[in-house]
């Protein structure tokens, strides 16, 4: 989980921006969505909390790179 600021519109609009740039596909609103790349899984939201959830992930990967790599993503990079 994670708090960001301002309005959610707005983070989540930078966030698909970002995507875009990694190639990393970006579908939903402002209630929930998902992202699939080299990590797939999905967020939701409420109030200004989002929760994020990875569902696959490269092999070499760990658990923390990917939340960091993801969280990185929805906090504007």
């Amino acid at each position: 989980d994670l708090t960001v600021k301002g309005q959610i519109d707005a983070v989540l609009a930078k966030v698909n921006t970002a995507a875009k740039a990694h190639d990393v596909k970006f579908e939903g609103n402002i209630k929930k969505g998902s992202f699939s790349g080299e990590a797939s899984g999905s967020y939701t939201v409420s109030g200004q909390d989002i929760t994020i959830t990875v569902t696959e992930k490269p092999w070499p990967a760990t658990e923390k790179t990917i939340q960091d790599a993801v969280r990185k993503f929805f906090q504007g990079l």
